[in-house]
């Protein structure tokens, strides 16, 4: 089997007798190359290029100075700083609210959730901080794969490593856990030169 990231999609070229089965654990097996490849993928936005924000599709128009959100119209500098500080404040309410509602659901309290742009995880938990960090890329994605790295890194908080009682507890919360995270893959991060 072969693999590539094209235009920020999944590519597997396999012999016709190759099961599904065996086609999503060559994906599986190739993970963490996948996601760095789709993280670090630069797609720079063009002026009139549609954009999906927590599942929401928003036209961006670059403008001098003006940041503004309307309609499904974003008017925001050609400045990578400027879109990346805009999609934190628009975003971390929502991400912020799930956050809590998973922590309550989960009986998990006394975490803290912190944000950044990072190029090859999506989440990661510090038990010594007790701290949450979550890849504000992800409102390019949908949110069940948010919930998908929402409930990943909150298992953590049990579960150190990634054994099996790890997985059962993450797909006892999500049982379409491993779809959303296959999906995830195929996202695409968009950014500004």
């Amino acid at each position: 089997m072969y693999l590539r990231v094209k235009e920020g999609k999944i590519v597997v070229t396999a012999p016709f007798w190759a099961s599904d089965k065996q086609i999503n654990g060559f994906i599986d097996k190739h993970a963490e190359w996948i996601q760095k490849k789709l993280l670090d993928k630069n797609i720079f936005l063009k002026d009139g290029d549609t954009i999906t924000i927590l599942g929401n599709p928003f036209q961006i128009s670059f403008t001098e100075n003006l940041i503004d959100i309307e309609d499904h119209q974003i008017w925001i500098p050609n400045d990578q700083k400027i879109f990346q500080a805009f999609l934190i404040e628009r975003t971390k309410k929502y991400l912020y609210s799930r956050f809590q509602e998973l922590s309550s659901q989960m009986q998990i309290s006394g975490i803290k959730l912190k944000f950044g742009f990072y190029k090859t995880k999506w989440g990661s938990y510090h038990p010594k901080t007790n701290c949450i960090r979550l890849n504000m890329n992800l409102i390019f994605t949908d949110k069940e794969c948010i919930d998908a790295i929402l409930i990943h890194e909150l298992c953590h908080v049990r579960f150190q490593n990634h054994q099996k009682e790890f997985y059962q507890e993450v797909e006892k919360w999500m049982p379409s856990y491993r779809k959303a995270v296959r999906r995830l893959r195929t996202y695409s991060i968009p950014k500004i030169k």
